[in-house]
């Protein structure tokens, strides 16, 4: 299963040479964010690195700007959850949101498309990780 999702990846990669380097995210566009990495931490202070799976986090994320949402994009994982907060500044998109007695935050560089983000629930915690790029 594994080898499949990379090759589809790998092909839908050199198709779509924009979707690679798709430039900028100033949310305008919809864009599409990796998680590559997760801590998650518990309220004695131990952490861990953990993978989305584990956790129940989508690999993968899309952002619509204008819906003002975030959604999985497995069929498996369609969850979506509202932006509550959106604010643009210093080369840096900031999306906040709550839900389910759970609260999260993210950063987005506008131009690298690093990400990195915290959940937070009563006594836990996750740290997460990774990459967005601008969806053709």
């Amino acid at each position: 299963m594994r080898n499949h999702l990379m090759i589809v990846l790998l092909a839908a990669g050199l198709s779509f040479p924009c979707f690679a380097h798709a430039g900028s995210i100033d949310g305008s566009s919809p864009c599409l964010c990796a998680i590559t990495k997760v801590i998650e931490c518990n309220s004695q202070g131990e952490c861990a690195e953990t993978s989305p799976e584990e956790v129940n986090i989508p690999t993968f994320i899309k952002v619509d700007f204008k819906a003002k949402t975030l959604s999985g994009v497995d069929i498996s994982d369609s969850r979506t959850t509202p932006i509550k907060h959106f604010e643009q500044g210093d080369g840096h998109l900031m999306l906040q949101g709550a839900e389910n007695k759970r609260g999260w935050s993210t950063i987005v560089n506008q131009e690298t498309g690093k990400l990195s983000s915290s959940v937070s629930g009563e006594g836990y915690g996750f740290l997460l990780f990774g990459t967005c790029t601008v969806l053709p």
